[in-house]
């Protein structure tokens, strides 16, 4: 059985970033948009609010929980903080069941849930606003296929976490489930190819989080590709690096990253060109190739970010001219112990950029990196923040950031004992050429 409905705009993906576009659709339109939000309900539980997994189940471990009752207080967390609210749905219908595109103007659904006895919708609609986020990206590694394995998506979905766990991938993920993991008491190895965690921050930054986790008790199988992966006979895995250090854990835990979730979307029958990364490409105003269709986040080859779906949702019932994206830096947090949240550019990259200076106060509670640009009037380019609390002192650089203002007006913004005024203190300091030694004492 087939049913049609008609709409102005339909959102795909049920996520953060799809609400934020539906209600951005209906709250441009005065309320007049016909806006269908479609959620296939297949992400379980997913990292929103500032709270990811790795964090929760931290904590849990902190407050004395066994594994089976951390990952059910991580769920109901993460179910309260995902759960849409239903004032910013307004106006809006929601679909629940898989979504593809049909031609141009065209949205099918097969649905799902509640939903599953009303069989195939069919949408005819003006405008999509493709927002299905992101799914994990695994590696190209013989045996993967025929090993069980889970993902950062479903870790939560064992039921008995085994003494023994191999992490696949140092990235921020990976080191923050590891150390997690590692808290349950249970013998944790992180490998990676990359010759140190976190290899897209700074050296020092890797330094001090390989630090914690040996201090956890995580084993760093580090700097030799993972070439081979097989199944034991306990049902676990066997992991093979380049170097000939293997790995036997009874649990294996890829976390490699993230790719852009397009499965299913059938895009090619709108005309919506893929780029060669794997994502959706789009303009200066969110539109794909095919105008009537347009992307935000991961899919559109971004970090997650609700301004830009917001944004999407608004063009999508725009009369006139549609606005102009401009993207505002945006905070890469490391939810370990200690905590990291970089944003802008760091000591690395300033090392590349003519007349950056580098502040820092590096002490026993932590180290924050403040890059300024050279002249007169510096501008903070760049923060990285290592310590309890790092994501608020890194928002506020942000703001500084977007804001353009001088680096010398935090010290007259800042109230004492906030993030504000911890990066203010590093200001203080004085400043060096990146990549120089000599630091100021903490």
């Amino acid at each position: 059985m087939t049913d049609r409905a008609q709409a102005d705009v339909v959102v795909i993906g049920g996520g953060p970033a799809g609400v934020a576009a539906a209600a951005s659709a209906r709250a441009a339109s005065g309320g007049s948009a016909r806006v269908v939000l479609v959620d296939d309900g297949a992400h379980g539980p997913r990292p929103v609010a500032g709270r990811p997994i790795a964090a929760l189940l931290r904590e849990a471990a902190a407050a004395g929980l066994g594994w089976d009752a951390a990952r059910t207080a991580a769920r109901a967390a993460l179910a309260d903080a995902g759960a849409p609210d239903a004032a910013a749905l307004d106006g809006v219908r929601v679909v629940l069941g898989r979504a593809s595109l049909a031609g141009r103007g065209t949205v099918e659904v097969e649905r799902a849930g509640a939903d599953a006895a009303g069989g195939l919708l069919r949408i005819a609609t003006k405008r999509v606003v493709l927002a299905t986020g992101s799914a994990p990206a695994l590696p190209d590694v013989t045996g993967l296929v025929d090993t069980r394995y889970v993902t950062p998506d479903t870790l939560l979905d064992v039921a008995d976490l085994p003494p023994t766990v191999a992490v696949v991938g140092a990235g921020r993920r990976g080191v923050a489930l590891a150390q997690a993991l590692a808290r349950f008491g249970v013998t944790v190895t992180l490998v990676d190819a990359e010759d140190r965690v976190l290899p897209g921050l700074d050296a020092d930054v890797s330094a001090t989080i390989e630090t914690a986790l040996r201090k956890d008790g995580v084993r760093l199988l580090l700097g030799s590709p993972v070439v081979k992966v097989a199944p034991t006979l306990d049902d676990g895995a066997w992991v093979g690096t380049e170097a000939g250090s293997d790995v036997a854990a009874e649990l294996l835990v890829v976390a490699t990253g993230r790719r852009a979730d397009l499965a299913g979307l059938d895009l090619p029958s709108a005309g919506v060109t893929v780029g060669k990364a794997g994502a959706v490409t789009v303009d200066d105003r969110l539109r794909t190739s095919e105008p009537s269709v347009l992307a935000a986040g991961p899919v559109a080859g971004r970090r997650p970010d609700l301004g830009m779906a917001r944004l999407a949702g608004a063009n999508a019932v725009a009369r006139l001219r549609a606005a102009r994206w401009t993207p505002e830096p945006l905070v890469l947090s490391v939810q370990t112990h200690p905590a990291v949240a970089v944003v802008g550019i760091g000591e690395s990259e300033a090392a590349r950029t003519e007349g950056a200076r580098v502040h820092e106060l590096v002490g026993s509670s932590g180290l924050v990196r403040v890059v300024v640009s050279g002249g007169r009037d510096p501008r903070v380019l760049g923060a990285t923040v290592v310590t309890t609390g790092a994501a608020d002192a890194a928002a506020v650089a942000a703001l500084v950031i977007a804001g353009g203002l001088p680096s010398q007006r935090l010290a007259d913004l800042a109230e004492p004992g906030t993030a504000l005024a911890t990066l203010a203190a590093a200001l203080a300091r004085p400043g060096r050429r990146p990549g120089t030694a000599v630091r100021s004492a903490g």
